[in-house]
């Protein structure tokens, strides 16, 4: 803990104190590994490189930061984000990845929403193990942001099309597809693990969405989805993904 602490601290106080308490804790020479370690690189690829030298690509830690980067790139936000080991607030219950997040065109107000993988917080409720990954967003500074940055507009819509999930090596695909909806101004979200059809229907009807998008293994090596109406259950098979989109909104309207 004194070390997380030191480490957390080391944007307030700089560097050279930051190393000068961690040598109390560890040692000089730890000190340098230590903070040469939690250092980030230009690059999220180049910080992944230097913690999978560190601590081996089996890693577990490593393994779930190299899906998630993969999701990411998959969305083209490669330029929006990047690995800080040195984020270290929360990791003494933290059991898994943890996020800050900023807004890029005005940093100075600090992050907006934080949080991370918890996957003990459930058992204080219920017997039953619940992973689970939750965020708190400052809503009080979020708003000042967005009314400083003229980005405050009227309520938001909800999904029209359900990206549905049927294998776990396309996630970073179905997420790419729902981005290329919403810039088409067409609102989805993405079933976030794969589960029988029957249940991700039901999910779709219990929160009324019209659409979903359809695409396993057989569609990806070919290239096209599937796209289900499910009010009048009818299919329109091997589109394109710009002809599905296109598809989507005519329907829509």
């Amino acid at each position: 803990m004194d070390v997380l602490r030191a480490i957390d601290k080391r944007r307030k106080i700089g560097e050279e104190k930051a190393r000068e308490m961690l040598a109390e804790i560890a040692g000089q020479e730890n000190a340098v590994r230590i903070l040469d370690f939690t250092r980030v690189e230009p690059t999220p690829a180049l910080t992944l490189s230097k913690l999978k030298a560190a601590v081996g690509e089996s890693n577990e830690g490593v393994r779930r930061l190299t899906s998630v980067t993969e999701c990411l790139d998959q969305l083209g936000v490669s330029g929006f984000y990047l690995l800080d080991p040195s984020i270290t607030r929360g990791l003494d219950y933290y059991t898994g990845i943890v996020f800050e997040t900023f807004l890029s065109d005005l940093p100075a107000i600090g992050s907006v929403c934080s949080g991370g993988r918890y996957n003990d917080l459930a058992t204080l409720y219920t017997r039953q193990s619940v992973p689970g990954v939750g965020a708190s967003i400052g809503v009080d500074r979020l708003m000042a942001a967005m009314e400083e940055l003229g980005l405050v507009t009227g309520p938001g819509a909800a999904a029209s099309v359900l990206v549905l999930n049927l294998e776990e090596r396309l996630l970073g695909s179905y997420h790419r597809f729902a981005h290329a909806l919403r810039s088409a101004g067409v609102a989805a979200e993405v079933f976030p693990e794969k589960k029988k059809l029957a249940v991700q229907f039901a999910y779709a009807e219990k929160k009324g969405i019209p659409l979903a998008l359809v695409c396993g293994e057989e569609e990806e090596k070919t290239g096209v989805v599937n796209l289900k109406d499910l009010r009048s259950r009818q299919s329109y098979d091997r589109l394109s993904l710009p002809d599905a989109i296109e598809k989507a909104s005519a329907l829509l309207r």
